[in-house]
């Protein structure tokens, strides 16, 4: 049986297209771990590299992060970009509401 996900008319394929999606929107939840244990955490990561090949990401973790131990060479590792994205500031809101990202 084929995957059925993502349904095709939302498949990307071609290098090129994933790594523009990946620089446009670099904002990513990070998943490690097996079911019942994973780890995720928000970061945003730059994308360096032109091809799948030699492709890097680069964020950055707090030491503190109970993430950061997680990532140790050979570990899998997913990455779910998040596609468009904003920091909305408390400023912008007259009342106790108090948002963080709008999606």
């Amino acid at each position: 049986m084929t995957d059925p996900y993502p349904l095709k008319p939302f498949r990307v394929s071609t290098a090129a297209t994933l790594c523009a999606i990946m620089r446009a929107y670099p904002l990513v939840t990070l998943i490690s771990g097996a079911a019942g244990t994973a780890q995720t955490t928000l970061i945003p990561l730059l994308v360096e590299g032109s091809s799948l090949d030699d492709l890097a990401l680069i964020g950055h973790l707090d030491r503190n992060n109970a993430h950061s131990g997680a990532l140790v060479p050979g570990a899998p590792l997913s990455f779910l970009f998040q596609g468009p994205n904003a920091y909305a500031s408390p400023d912008l809101y007259p009342g106790p509401q108090l948002p963080g990202w709008l999606y």
